[in-house]
């Protein structure tokens, strides 16, 4: 018998998306993966950390090089 298991074929294939933030932005330097870590194209990944810095009163720097985002989330200077 056919089985419903998602709305759409992107919702079925990935898991959904929940990134560590409360890790993520505790002033560490991480490396992340995509196709592990995140789903989505390393440039736009880069844009979710810079919007993740904006909302929570932080910067962060970051670096691409090819399938891996290696970021660092920091408090400015005041």
């Amino acid at each position: 018998m056919a089985q419903r298991i998602a709305e759409n074929l992107e919702e079925a294939t990935h898991p959904p998306i929940r990134y560590p933030w409360h890790e993520w932005t505790d002033g560490a330097v991480w490396a992340v993966r995509r196709g592990e870590d995140f789903y989505i194209d390393p440039g736009q990944f880069r844009v979710t950390l810079a919007v993740r810095a904006s909302r929570i009163g932080k910067r962060v720097r970051v670096r691409v090089d090819g399938d891996v985002v290696k970021f660092q989330f920091y408090t400015p200077a005041a």
